[in-house]
Parts: structure tokens; sequence; C-alpha cells
């Protein structure tokens, strides 16, 4: 079966390398995939290193182009996208995006190269362009998963001229069967209501992700390294924006209180793979 899968998903990679994008991130409470019980929530080891395998980086880029115009010192923040869980030949769940700055001020027209340094997979594209608003965004398709590990990392290296930044993932084994994603589960809090607190505060742990392995040799076995962020209202965030699970498979976010007075509601999503939403918190003046 992933055999059959490989031979499918590599004409989708060819696409992708021809620009073609990823799909968007899903947004059921039960995860991107099906997820069918595991033991062992707290498993032990870190479920699979990222060792070496065969396959190159998905190709590299022509040289590194730079600016159109830009003026002032180049920046590129990595503005969403990042440590995320990827299925093995599948695309990640939402497109890397960066911003590019020139002297503070968003710098279109600039030219980024884009290459897999660390690990092996495919980019959609080998180079992009920024908007109007200096922002320039690119797709991560994952490769095989060989069978002794449960995952494997890549470090993803976005560049014009001297500057570059880089972005993570983790492709996951996903089985020989249904693509089946690590387990994603929501520990806190509890009945999906964070309570109430007061604008400008912080609720230390407020929200709790755990994320366990479910294919490969390491199945129950922690997924560290995968990013939790927030998506909701203006001012409701994890301190930092995003958190990354440790090596128990736990995130623990810093519920960060700017909203305006009244109710509101958040989704929580984990590696851009799994999304709980309907989260409730009440903000008090």
């Amino acid at each position: 079966m992933k055999a059959a899968t490989i031979a499918l998903v590599s004409l989708a990679c060819s696409a992708c390398a021809a620009g073609a994008g990823g799909g968007s991130s899903p947004s059921s409470d039960a995860g991107a995939w099906p997820t069918p019980g595991l033991g062992g929530a707290d498993g032990g080891a870190a479920g699979g290193a990222a060792g070496g395998a065969p396959g190159g980086a998905g190709g590299g880029a022509a040289g590194t182009p730079g600016s159109a115009g830009a003026s002032g010192v180049l920046s590129i923040e990595v503005v969403a996208g990042n440590h995320q869980m990827v299925p093995e030949m599948y695309p990640a769940g939402e497109p890397m995006l960066v911003e590019v700055r020139a002297g503070g001020v968003p710098a279109p027209n600039v030219a980024l190269s884009w290459k897999v340094s660390e690990g092996w997979g495919n980019l959609g594209k080998l180079e992009t362009i920024t908007d109007a608003s200096g922002r320039s965004e690119n797709n991560f398709v994952g490769n095989y998963v060989p069978p002794n590990v449960s995952f494997t990392r890549q470090k993803i290296t976005v560049a014009t001229g001297a500057t570059s930044a880089e972005l993570r993932m983790t492709t996951c084994d996903t089985g020989t069967g249904p693509p089946t994603m690590p387990l994603a589960v929501l520990e806190a809090p509890e009945q999906k209501h964070a309570g109430s607190a007061k604008a400008g505060t912080i609720l230390p742990g407020a929200v709790k992700v755990r994320v366990v392995n479910q294919a490969g040799p390491y199945v129950g076995s922690a997924l560290p390294e995968i990013g939790v962020w927030l998506d909701g209202p203006a001012g409701i965030q994890c301190k930092g924006g995003v958190v990354l699970t440790d090596d128990k498979g736990l995130a623990s976010c810093d519920l960060e209180v700017g909203a305006q007075p009244g109710s509101h509601t958040f989704s929580v999503k984990i590696g851009g793979a799994v999304k709980f939403d309907g989260v409730q918190l009440d903000v008090v003046p």
C-alpha cells in the first residue's frame, strides 16, 4: 500500500515542482487524519531520529536572487508554517509564509530562493517573489519515511543575497493503510473553557497539548518539536506566538489575554495538521 501511495504522490510532487500549492489546514477536532486509539500517551522513546536515508534535498536553488528596488538592510521573518508535522508523500497542511523587510519596511518584489538544506523533501517552488506587503509563501511536501524510524526532520532555508531564515518540518510515517498521523490530545483547558481573565494578563499553562506517534516502530512514543499556536481574535495568543512540544510530547501555552472584554472563541492548531475549534475565554475589564 505504501509503495502505491509513493507512486501516486510522486506525480503530485512533480506538479509541486512546477508551482502547485499544498492543501488547506483541516478543521476537525478529530484531527487531519484517522487517529485510532493507542496506549502509552506518555510514551518513552523520542520516536525515531532524523536518521540518514537516501534522497536529496528536493532540489537546490539556482543562486541567491536579490532585491528589485529594496533599499536598506534586508531581514527575513518567518510568519507562519513553521514546525509542522507532515504526512509522508503529502503536502504540509499550511503554506510556509515569510516577510521581507528593508530598513524595517515591508519590501516588495524581492526574489527569494528556497531549498531543503537538511533532510529530504520537496518544495512547491525553488524561487518566489515578495508581494506588495513584502510577503511570500511556498509549500513543502513530505518524502518517504524509512521503516526503521517513525519520523524524519527537515530544515528549509529561504534566502535573498546573504540574508536568510530557516523553517523546520517533521515528516511522519503514516502506516501501510490510510494515512494515520500522530495523535494530538488537547489536555487543557478542560471542557474547552479557559476560564476568565482580565485584559492584559497572562494565564500560565492555560492551553496544553500532547502529541504521540501512531505509526512506524515507535508507536506510542512522544513526538517533540511540533508547533502549537492559536487562531482567533487579535490579542489572544500563546506567549511567543508558537510553542513546541518537548521530549515528552507536551506543549504548554501561556495564554496572553490582549482582547477586548467579552466572550471569545479561538482554535488550537497543532503542527498544521490538527485543529481543536471552539475553545472559550471570558475577558473581563
